[in-house]
């Protein structure tokens, strides 16, 4: 789901896609997409409605959608995005919703038995109310997939991440190249890469082409609460997962070496309780999964 940026319909919709995709690297690299893979299957495990609904919401260019169909879903993909909902029903023949100011009012109640949210909520103005009412989408015994949201860690540093972030930096830029020490080479990387800078001038000022709201060191997504409110909403906790998020720009031997000392992403499966009075009392404590195998 992009909020505030359509595709440029006119240019064809495979460069249209390979244009989106681009820009993620992060989430269009093998490493990710296998990730991803694993933990769509692991939440269709974990459905128990014995149904093959399924809902992609905030689908984009497809990416879930695919993950889904791969696991013969019949799957229906929802944004507000017209043109990407264009996009993925010529690229996936699956039916499309459209989603108005990214309201769910329109998505019926208990027709799903598979839900989808992959790197959406930071779009979402009330994340925790959206999160919340995807619950009652899901059919009785039914699961959601909430996924690829930055986690505490990502903007309070903890030790392991920052030694991480230093060995990576150090491996790509060698000791030679340090902007941020030696101001000489800051000025020649601007004029070299003036988007990098561009881009910094827009989060500094709060200005995204994307839609991100949620993605400030004061204003992001806060997993205590988004696990609250779904199970307030009627939903348990099946697994936490926190990773290591693979990106094309880290060197591959680094993150190798740390993926299993930190994490700075997380994601969550909840299923719909199938009782009220299988309702869980308490939430599951952070970290009690592991999701970089």
């Amino acid at each position: 789901m992009v909020r505030g940026r359509s595709v440029n319909a006119g240019q064809g919709d495979a460069a249209c896609v390979a244009e989106y995709d681009g820009l993620h690297g992060e989430i269009f690299n093998p490493r990710e997409q296998q990730r991803l893979g694993d933990a769509v299957a692991r939440a269709s495990a974990a459905v128990k409605t014995g149904g093959r609904q399924a809902l992609d919401f905030g689908a984009g260019s497809g990416n879930l959608t695919r993950h889904m169909l791969d696991l013969g879903y019949s799957v229906t993909a929802a944004d507000v995005s017209l043109d990407f909902l264009r996009i993925v029903e010529a690229r996936f023949r699956v039916p499309t919703l459209e989603l108005p100011s990214a309201s769910i009012s329109g998505i019926p109640d208990e027709s799903f038995d598979l839900i989808g949210v992959y790197s959406v909520l930071h779009h979402i103005a009330d994340y925790l109310a959206t999160a919340g009412g995807l619950v009652n989408k899901l059919k009785p015994g039914g699961v959601m997939l909430l996924d690829h949201e930055c986690n505490d860690n990502y903007w309070c540093v903890p030790p392991q991440l920052a030694a991480f972030r230093r060995a990576n930096a150090d491996a790509r830029t060698g000791a030679f190249w340090d902007p941020e020490h030696k101001r000489w080479q800051y000025l020649l990387r601007a004029g070299l890469v003036p988007s990098r800078h561009v881009a910094r001038y827009r989060y500094k000022r709060r200005i995204s082409v994307e839609g991100d709201i949620h993605v400030y060191p004061d204003d992001h997504i806060d997993w205590a609460r988004l696990i609250k409110a779904l199970e307030e909403s009627g939903a348990e906790v099946v697994e936490r997962m926190d990773y290591l998020l693979f990106s094309p720009t880290y060197d591959e031997a680094v993150w190798e070496r740390y993926r299993h000392r930190c994490d700075d992403y997380s994601g969550v499966i909840v299923r719909r309780a199938e009782s009220r009075s299988a309702l869980p009392r308490r939430q599951p404590q952070r970290g009690a999964v592991a999701a970089n195998s």
